[in-house]
């Protein structure tokens, strides 16, 4: 992560107060997932060549469905210093932030191939289920997967892959069991 993003995020975060945390990581996540999503709009966002006026009306209509005033002047300052291409960077360290102060856990699922929402979204309530806690998941391709998938959760890892299904197998088998 970038050091300019990082900061960005620490700074976002430090504005928003506790009460409030939950509704702008919501929409912060949301907006995460869209520029993901769209590379074309975070060239656009990012572009030298348009002008700042611009970013600022596209960021207004982006944010104008939601009362979160201090994301919006946020999302304007990133504009006014030609920073909008650290947004990124900056909405994953204020969510990272946000996360541990709300006790959600955070994770990365490594898959073969991009996995759905919908699949995420059960994978998520499967993990709740597990741990007793909040968990958000967001996934990685790996391509040196074969199948199925991974799940990285702070220092814990779940291995659903196709190799280690395997290897579960070939151990049973030679163990006799």
């Amino acid at each position: 992560m970038d050091k300019r993003g990082l900061a960005y995020g620490k700074a976002l975060y430090s504005c928003v107060q506790e009460s409030e945390l939950s509704s702008y990581a919501e929409f912060s996540e949301a907006l995460l997932r869209l520029l993901k999503k769209t590379p074309e709009a975070m060239d656009f966002l990012s572009s030298p060549k348009v002008d700042k006026e611009e970013k600022k009306k596209v960021l207004g209509e982006l944010t104008k469905t939601v009362n979160l005033p201090i994301l919006t002047d946020f999302l304007f300052v990133m504009a006014d210093h030609s920073d909008l291409k650290e947004l990124i960077d900056s909405l994953d360290s204020f969510l990272s932030l946000a996360y541990k102060a709300l006790g959600i856990c955070q994770g990365t699922v490594y898959s073969s191939r991009a996995m759905k929402e919908d699949d995420i979204a059960k994978l998520s309530q499967a993990l709740e289920k597990k741990l007793g806690g909040a968990v958000r998941l967001h996934n990685k391709v790996d391509s040196s997967l074969l199948g199925g998938y991974k799940v990285a959760l702070g220092e814990k890892t779940y291995d659903y892959t196709l190799k280690s299904q395997l290897n579960a197998l070939r151990t049973r088998l030679k163990g006799g069991q």
